[in-house]
């Protein structure tokens, strides 16, 4: 009977930790899963996801790039 009782703790335990470190939950799409819209690098010619950490806003248009050295060679082509 104790074996029952620490058994059902420990799986009750188990799955909280499970749920609070990432688990995913009913509905909840993984992030492989999601369709990512990507943008052209207008330098290189290369596809980024949208929430690339290089983008810059040129003429009231949000461009995205590949790298920072693409960024760089975009603003000097444009001085």
């Amino acid at each position: 009977m104790k074996y029952l009782i620490l058994l059902a703790l420990l799986l009750l335990v188990g799955r909280y930790l499970y749920k609070r470190l990432g688990g995913k939950k009913r509905g909840q799409m993984s992030r492989q899963s999601r369709t990512e819209v990507l943008k052209q690098d207008p330098v290189c010619g290369a596809y980024v996801p949208e929430d690339e950490e290089f983008c810059l806003r040129s003429q009231g248009e949000l461009l995205y790039f590949c790298s920072k050295d693409c960024m760089r060679k975009y603003k000097e082509l444009k001085r």
